[in-house]
């Protein structure tokens, strides 16, 4: 890594793949330990920075689901963030212009960082918080829709089943980005490949599992 760098981790989701854990607990202590400064959804503190980076990011999500181009959010000092609404975890149907944007947003250099889950347990759980949690109740195959079922205009929540693939996700992402980690949901407690990503010793990776 060059001098003065600045040092960009960007942790784009999914959402149901632990994100809430490791907003709360994990990626503080790894900011702590490397000495970022740290944004997560679920990690609240009453400072003037965070709330001005939660107005940046909301506009940018915000815009990205109006199809609108974004702005660069310019980051003068060593980030990570996690904010699992960049993937556009909740409708597949944007993931690919999530990808763009999030690109116009926090430029190439930027180390994308993305949990993905067993397909069938993740979209269980996916359809249990959009259409159970948050409202609506639907039958599944009234979210679950193809290409030509799906509808931007349709009124209660969709996915489009068509759209989602880890594979062609990783791909667009490692088209885009320098650098782009992927991790598995089921294996991310052995803190091997935060370990990895975020340079940590053997008992700093011993600290952080236990965390977990």
């Amino acid at each position: 890594m060059k001098k003065n760098t600045i040092r960009k981790f960007i942790h784009i989701g999914f959402g149901k793949c632990g994100s809430s854990k490791l907003q709360k607990d994990i990626f503080p202590a790894i900011s702590k330990i490397k000495k970022l400064n740290y944004w997560g959804d679920e990690y609240k503190n009453d400072s003037l920075e965070r709330e001005n980076m939660q107005a940046v990011l909301l506009n940018h999500v915000t815009r990205t689901e109006l199809g609108k181009d974004t702005r660069i959010i310019k980051l003068e000092k060593d980030y990570l963030i996690s904010n699992e609404e960049l993937s556009s975890y909740r409708d597949a149907d944007l993931i690919d212009f999530f990808a763009d944007n999030n690109l116009k947003a926090f430029g190439k250099d930027s180390h994308i960082i993305l949990v993905i889950r067993e397909p069938r347990n993740w979209l269980s759980s996916v359809y249990i918080q959009l259409c159970i949690h948050e409202k609506p109740l639907q039958k599944p195959e009234s979210f679950f829709l193809n290409d030509l079922e799906y509808s931007s205009r349709l009124p209660d929540q969709k996915f489009n089943i068509d759209k989602m693939s880890y594979q062609k996700i990783i791909d667009k992402y490692k088209g885009l980005f320098e650098k782009i980690t992927f991790i598995k949901f089921e294996s991310l407690g052995n803190m091997k490949a935060l370990s990895e990503i975020f340079e940590l010793d053997k008992d700093e990776r011993v600290f952080l599992k236990d965390l977990y």
